[in-house]
Formats: C-alpha cells, sequence, structure tokens
C-alpha cells in the first residue's frame, strides 16, 4: 500500500494504526518529520516527494523481497520466485538467492559470495537477512549469513564453504546444529 501523511478526517499514519492486519506500506510524502514514526510502525520504506524513479523502484523492490520471503516463511516454495534485487552502486542488479553461498558484513556494506563472483552491495546484513528466507539462510556470526544447503563442512567452530573457514559465534554454533532447519538437511 502506497499511503500519503495528508488525508481527509484523519492522517495517514493514524489510518496505518488503526489496521488490524496492516498490508506492506510505503509511506510517500513531503514531510521528513514523520519518518519515525512511519518505522515506528514498520512501514518498509518512507518516500519524500518529489520522488526520484530509483528511489520509487528501491522501495518497490523491498516491498516485493519482503513480500515473498513472507510468503516463503508460511512454506509455500513452489510459488515464490528465487530472484530478488540488490542494490550496487546506483543500479540494481537481479540475484538468485538460491546460488548465494554466504554474506559478509562490513558495516553498511556487504559482500555476496556466489559461486565464480562476488558483489559488493550498500545494505546492512539485518536488512538483507530479513529479505532472504530463514528456512534457508542462518546467521552464523555477527559478520556471516550462510545459506545453509551449500555448507561442505562443520568443524570445531568453522563451518566451510567454497573451500574458505567461516567463523561460528560460540552461542550460534549451538543454535545452528540444534536447528530443525539444520537437521532437516543433513537427513535428505
Amino acid at each position: 500500500m502506497f499511503l500519503d501523511i495528508n488525508m481527509p478526517h484523519l492522517t495517514g499514519l493514524e489510518f496505518l494504526e488503526s489496521l488490524d492486519n496492516p498490508p506492506l506500506t510505503i509511506i510517500t510524502t513531503a514531510y521528513s518529520e514523520y519518518a519515525l514514526d512511519g518505522f515506528r510502525l514498520d512501514v518498509v520504506d518512507y518516500l519524500l516527494k518529489p520522488i526520484p524513479f530509483q528511489r520509487f523502484f528501491q522501495a518497490v523492490s523491498k516491498a516485493q523481497n519482503l513480500h515473498q520471503a513472507k510468503l516463503l516463511s508460511l512454506n509455500q516454495h513452489e510459488s515464490i520466485q528465487t530472484q530478488m534485487y540488490v542494490r550496487q552502486g546506483d543500479a540494481f542488479k537481479r540475484i538468485d538467492w538460491q546460488d548465494l553461498y554466504y554474506a559478509e558484513g562490513m558495516q553498511n556494506y556487504i559482500k555476496l559470495y556466489f559461486s565464480n563472483t562476488v558483489l559488493t552491495i550498500h545494505q546492512t546484513m539485518t536488512s538483507l537477512e530479513e529479505m532472504l528466507p530463514k528456512d534457508y539462510f542462518f546467521r552464523i556470526h555477527r559478520s556471516y549469513l550462510i545459506n545453509l544447503t551449500h555448507i561442505e563442512k562443520i568443524s570445531g567452530g568453522q563451518v566451510s564453504m567454497l573451500g574458505v573457514s567461516l567463523p561460528i559465534a560460540k552461542p550460534r554454533r549451538e543454535e545452528l546444529l540444534n536447528s530443525t532447519v539444520y537437521k532437516n538437511l543433513i537427513s535428505k
């Protein structure tokens, strides 16, 4: 849903608060001072007018990725596309998350490792983690998010992928080994 702040009889934020089960929402407004309220209400994005096309496209892609991730979490794997868009420089690049081996976080940048390429994108690890399906991706460390289907070996406090050993934070190791997702993968 695209929602403006200024509406007759009540504001867009009041309308959003009144909904029991609000849809994914993108605020479109000329007022920057309501941004914190918007994000408190869990909006997908906050666009300031006039809205450049690239910024609009980014918000729509983000909403689409969140929608797909929610559908995946409902175990509707067959009907979901595995492709998503990530921002790389001034452009958006389509990737297939199934081909992603792992992501390495570096403040507001992330390196995405595929079998023969590495992409650097401007995004936080938390936002990427929210976009990817939890049935396939697990955060083993503050700086590493892995695709469970590409694990080559778990040994001690490390996971091997693409011939690289990645550290597992101590509290995350036990959680990884005891997760039903991991147990289902190793039983296949």
